[in-house]
């Protein structure tokens, strides 16, 4: 019994005194000199040595997070070509930062119904309302289907627009990463004679769409404040949106592809189209894959 005791007290660390626990390398000083790992310590366990690194993390304005949102927000282009000049270590890899930032704005959009982007009631209210306006035929024709839907299946027309809405959010979270494949697509034929890599293109579609998504997630207090309805004002500011895109887009272009001015401008336009397409078209397949197996099985 004390053996047993003896050997559950007397944990050793996970590398020996003067080896690295990352890679095995002799310890010279307090950082292994050649993966950068630091010299464990027993003081590394206490709950208030825990509590301060964590904090100087989120607070440092020296991390590769702080470091990569500053980058991404005002110098556009700028980690596109550090990620293509191998240097890479000072920031977040794209594909974490941007499926970090596509979860982030998922999660924003649908905590609450009061500002959500996925709500298929306002489909159903906006057609029957632009019906109602235009003098259009079957302008209640998702209501009526809903309403014959929720019948047949013994439930309400509410908890079948709950059910539309959650695989909606689901599929687009899907489907996003669509999106980076066709805006790498369409620079790879802007650019056709750029000889880039395929992958570059990749990297810069994936760092501007973080920040189109981003952008639009540090808007959400303010669609919480007006509502995210289709009134005037919140179309005004959805144009605004564009033209920080599109300008934004420009700059990224000019910054890591180079060329003339003019030509910059006329391939940030076409990108740009191409980009809300895709978009448009990723999120009306998510709702018409949420809606069918509702409204027609």
């Amino acid at each position: 019994m004390a053996e047993a005791a003896q050997t559950v007290t007397a944990r050793p660390a996970p590398g020996g005194a003067g080896e690295c626990p990352s890679c095995g390398a002799a310890l010279v000083g307090d950082y292994c000199h050649r993966c950068g790992e630091k010299r464990p310590e027993a003081r590394d366990l206490s709950l208030r040595h825990f509590a301060l690194d964590a904090a100087g993390e989120l607070t440092s304005l020296d991390t590769k997070l702080t470091r990569t949102l500053l980058a991404l927000l005002f110098r556009p282009g700028r980690l596109t070509a550090e990620w293509v000049a191998g240097r890479r270590g000072l920031y977040l890899k794209p594909l974490n930062l941007c499926l970090g930032v596509l979860a982030l704005n998922l999660f924003v959009y649908t905590a609450s119904k009061q500002v959500t982007m996925f709500d298929v009631r306002l489909i159903v209210e906006n057609q029957r309302q632009m019906a109602a306006q235009w003098k259009l035929p079957n302008g209640d024709f998702y209501e009526r289907r809903f309403a014959a839907a929720a019948t047949r299946r013994g439930t309400t027309v509410e908890a079948l627009y709950d059910t539309v809405n959650e695989h909606w959010q689901r599929n687009v979270s899907l489907l996003q990463p669509l999106q980076i494949v066709t805006l790498a697509v369409l620079l790879q034929l802007i650019y056709i004679f750029s000889r880039r890599y395929f992958v570059e293109h990749v990297v810069f579609a994936m760092h501007y769409l973080s920040f189109a998504v981003l952008t639009t997630t540090l808007m959400w207090p303010l669609y919480y404040l007006i509502g995210i309805h289709p009134t005037l004002k919140n179309m005004a500011f959805a144009f605004a949106k564009f033209g920080v895109d599109i300008l934004y887009l420009f700059m990224a272009l000019r910054v890591f592809y180079g060329g003339r001015l003019g030509l910059a401008v006329l391939r940030a336009l076409v990108a740009f189209g191409g980009y809300f397409v895709g978009y448009a078209v990723v999120y009306m397949i998510a709702l018409f894959a949420a809606m069918f197996p509702v409204l027609f099985r």
